[in-house]
C-alpha cells in the first residue's frame, strides 16, 4: 500500500505540477468519466470539445485568475475536457470543527462517486505572495477543495445540496448548470484557491469567502491559527449564513444547509448527509483518517485527513469503506 506522496512545488505552482505530471492528470479524467453511472463517461466524451468551449467562454466572462492556467494545462495533457472538468462540481462531504488550547482542527472526509481515485491522492507544498501553503489534491486540479497555510488558516470545501424543482431531479440539474452560466462570480474552488493565496490571515479568509460573488452554492470550513478562529460559511452566489461554533453548537457540515433559510427548498446531496452531519457534531474528538467509522465513511469515500492552521496534516485514500493508502503524516 503506498504512502501519499508529498510534493514540493513551492518554486514552480501549480501549473508545473500539471505539466510534470499529466499522465497522471489523463488518468484521473479516464477515472472520473468511468466511473458516471449508466455509461454516461462513454455517451460524454465526444462532447467534451464543446463543453470546453463553453466553459472557456464563461471563464473569460467571470475574469477567472486561472483561466490561462486552464489553457496551459490543457495543452499539457493534450485532450479535451481539461476546462469542463474545472467546472465538475459533483462531490459529497463530510466536515467538523474541534476547538483545543492552540489552533483548532479540521477533519475533513471526501465523497465523490469516482473509483481509483483515492489511491491518486498527493499532498502538493505550495507558495504564494501571502505565504506557503499545502493543498491535498491531483495533478489537472485547478481549484482548491481542502488545504492548511500554516500560520493563516486551513480550510474545506462541501458540496452545498441542489435547489428543489417541482419538474423533477433532472429538470433542477439542468437548470443549475444553466443558472451557473449566467454567473459572474468564481467557481467556489477558485475561490478559495485565490484566498490560499493572497489572504493574509484568518479574518480575511472569513470575510472573503463570505462576501466575494461565486458561481454556484457552496459550503466552506474555516479554521484559524488561534483559539476559537472556526466557522462554516453557507453560500449562495451572493449571499451568506455564518456559523461560529462553541461548546453548546458544534461546528460541522456534510451536503446539506443547517442555518441558511428557507430550509424546504434544498434537497441534501451525497449519502445520508444528516446523519454524517449529526455523528460529526457528537465526536468527543477527531478520529484519525484511518479511523473514520460509517456513516461518515461510506461507498463514496476517497478520501479522509485532518488539518490545521498549525501546519499539522495527517491524509489517506480510499475506495468506499476501503482504505488505499497509508497514513502520510506531515507537519509544514
Amino acid at each position: 500500500m503506498r504512502t501519499p506522496p508529498f510534493r514540493d512545488y513551492r518554486d514552480k505552482g501549480l501549473q508545473a505540477y500539471c505539466a510534470e505530471n499529466a499522465g497522471e492528470a489523463g488518468a484521473l479524467m479516464d477515472a472520473v468519466l468511468a466511473g458516471l453511472p449508466l455509461g454516461i463517461g462513454r455517451v460524454a466524451t465526444p462532447f467534451l470539445p464543446l463543453a470546453d468551449r463553453i466553459s472557456n467562454r464563461w471563464l473569460a466572462r467571470a475574469g477567472d485568475p486561472y483561466a490561462a492556467e486552464i489553457a496551459a494545462n490543457r495543452d499539457a495533457v493534450g485532450r479535451a475536457g481539461v476546462p469542463t472538468f474545472t467546472l465538475s462540481y459533483e462531490w459529497g462531504c463530510t466536515s467538523a470543527v474541534r476547538q483545543g488550547d492552540g489552533a483548532p482542527r479540521l477533519m475533513r472526509v471526501l465523497d465523490w462517486p469516482f473509483d481509483g481515485i483515492g489511491e491518486r491522492i498527493e499532498l502538493v507544498h505550495l507558495a504564494s505572495a501571502a505565504g506557503e501553503w499545502a493543498a491535498a489534491t491531483w495533478p489537472g486540479v485547478t481549484g482548491v477543495l481542502q488545504a492548511t497555510a500554516p500560520g493563516r488558516f486551513a480550510a474545506a470545501i462541501n458540496q452545498a445540496p441542489e435547489r428543489r424543482s417541482r419538474l423533477g431531479r433532472p429538470v433542477a440539474w439542468l437548470a443549475g448548470k444553466a443558472r451557473l452560466l449566467r454567473q459572474d462570480g468564481l467557481a467556489p474552488a477558485h475561490l478559495l484557491r485565490h484566498v490560499f493565496e493572497t489572504a493574509p490571515d484568518y479574518a480575511t479568509a472569513r470575510r472573503r469567502l463570505s462576501d466575494e460573488p461565486i458561481c454556484t452554492p457552496v459550503i466552506y470550513t474555516l479554521t484559524g491559527a488561534e483559539p476559537g478562529e472556526a466557522c462554516v460559511i453557507e453560500r449562495l452566489e451572493t449571499s451568506a449564513a455564518v456559523h461560529a461554533p462553541d461548546e453548546a453548537a458544534p461546528s460541522s457540515a456534510a451536503n446539506h444547509f443547517r442555518h441558511m433559510s428557507p430550509q424546504g427548498r434544498w434537497r441534501p446531496r451525497g449519502l445520508a448527509s444528516d446523519a454524517r452531519a449529526r455523528i460529526a457534531d457528537d465526536l468527543a474528538a477527531l478520529p484519525g483518517p484511518d479511523q473514520i467509522a460509517p456513516p461518515i465513511l461510506n461507498a463514496r469515500t476517497r478520501l479522509a485527513m485532518t488539518l490545521s492552521a498549525d501546519g499539522d496534516v495527517a491524509l489517506c485514500g480510499y475506495d468506499g469503506e476501503r482504505r488505499t493508502t497509508n497514513v502520510l503524516r506531515v507537519n509544514l
